[in-house]
């Protein structure tokens, strides 16, 4: 291990020449940036646009941290004193230009502040889901396959004749099979089923088992010519989208996991149908991971949607077991916790240790047998866990203690009698 910062350093340098980094001949500092010479309504404007990209509401204490770190990317010199004065001076024109939430003064860690961009954005996605219920539409009839009558009911809905559907349901209810059977409808019927998912992986996934158009809601969005930067601003260009994502009237443009959507995508999406004629279908579940930015899409479509076009899938698929399946939908709705805690104990699949040694003995029996994956909380957890692992598999013959990997950053890998590194690290 190194034993000072410049040793540490060194080492790093070394292993990034390694790397084939070459350090450039001439040297360029960044120019820098006196108080004076900074735009200070555009600095507002990048502070108030990244806070709105990240969520709907902040406080004093984010836009100061904003504004701290403009301030290191814009590189300002100058001394200690009008550093603050421009700060401070930042701090309060941003706060002028959010809006606050509540017309009541709040504690200073309540966050009670957005923007007219945020509001603007999402009144935009009600008016345009609002549009969209007004126009009420039908299902088609639905009858026999392998669809249990919740999956049928969503079938119906999605090939139907309404512009907004929402269909919800847990993990393992079966929304893939409702996909692909959405899917043989909508063909049919002489249409197109184009699924976007908020990331690619789910995309390709999606593609796959369903056998129709998918794309990223990102990549979707690009295609008809929206922009937007590290800061959060969104623009739109003139451009001619990708023949794939071309979207007729009539056809379905189905956004998939859309309790992952941010409002800033789902405005795009949204607008796309709208020029095209296109009809909108949000599938998610609510209570599964929300957005990276600004969410509640999927919210704001089962309010807005008719009645008759939001399904909820309420059985569970998934599992072979049927106890657990019911387990699975009272962990996803948070009923009776302690009721379902006792009951996945009694099932061993929650284990309770009542010392930490034996805790770690059975947690480095499982990983030391079967290559169990273990999970800490903390550093040291992690190192105990790693030494007593290391030991089993040392007294157990399966690694040798005297032959030892040394990485580039100075952590040792004992070596497997079959010569092969065994990934534990101490």
């Amino acid at each position: 291990m190194p034993k000072d910062g410049a040793e540490l350093t060194n080492r790093w340098v070394d292993e990034l020449h390694r790397l084939g980094y070459r350090a450039p001949r001439h040297r360029t500092e960044p120019a820098a940036v006196k108080p004076g010479e900074l735009d200070r309504s555009a600095a507002i404007e990048t502070v108030v646009s990244r806070l709105g990209a990240k969520r709907s509401g902040w406080n004093a204490a984010d836009v100061r941290g904003e504004v701290e770190q403009l301030i290191a990317r814009s590189n300002v010199v100058t001394t200690a004193a009008v550093r603050r004065e421009l700060a401070e001076d930042l701090v309060a024109r941003a706060l002028d230009t959010c809006v606050p939430l509540l017309p009541q003064e709040v504690p200073e860690h309540i966050l009670a502040l957005t923007s007219v961009d945020v509001l603007r954005v999402e009144a935009d996605i009600t008016g345009r889901l609002a549009a969209r219920a007004a126009h009420s539409g039908r299902p088609i009839p639905i009858t026999g396959g392998r669809l249990d009558e919740a999956q049928q009911d969503a079938v119906a809905a999605l090939a139907g004749t309404h512009r907004l559907v929402v269909v919800e349901g847990a993990a393992g209810a079966g929304k893939t099979a409702t996909l692909a059977g959405t899917q043989a409808v909508v063909k049919q019927q002489g249409c197109r089923t184009v699924i976007a998912t908020p990331t690619l992986k789910a995309a390709q996934v999606a593609a796959g088992e369903v056998g129709t158009r998918a794309f990223s809601t990102a990549w979707l969005a690009h295609q008809y010519g929206f922009r937007w930067d590290e800061h959060g601003h969104w623009t739109r260009e003139a451009t001619d989208p990708h023949p794939e994502t071309i979207l007729r009237p009539d056809d379905l443009l189905l956004v998939d996991e859309a309790g992952m959507l941010d409002q800033d995508t789902a405005r795009a999406l949204l607008a796309i149908a709208d020029e095209t004629g296109a009809r909108v279908a949000f599938m998610g579940d609510r209570n599964q991971l929300p957005a990276a930015g600004r969410g509640g899409v999927l919210d704001l479509a089962a309010r807005w949607a008719d009645p008759t076009a939001v399904v909820i899938l309420d059985r569970v698929h998934r599992f072979r077991d049927p106890a657990y399946a019911e387990l699975s939908l009272a962990m996803r709705n948070g009923d009776a916790p302690a009721a379902v805690f006792d009951q996945l104990v009694s099932r061993g699949q929650i284990v309770v240790h009542t010392t930490e040694s034996g805790r770690t003995q059975a947690l480095t029996s499982d990983a030391a047998e079967s290559g169990a994956l273990v999970i800490a909380d903390t550093r040291e957890q992690v190192a105990d866990l790693n030494a007593a692992i290391r030991d089993r598999l040392v007294a157990a013959g399966r690694v040798d203690d005297r032959r030892v990997v040394l990485t580039d950053s100075g952590e040792r890998i004992r070596v497997a009698p079959t010569g092969r590194p065994w990934s534990v690290w101490v």
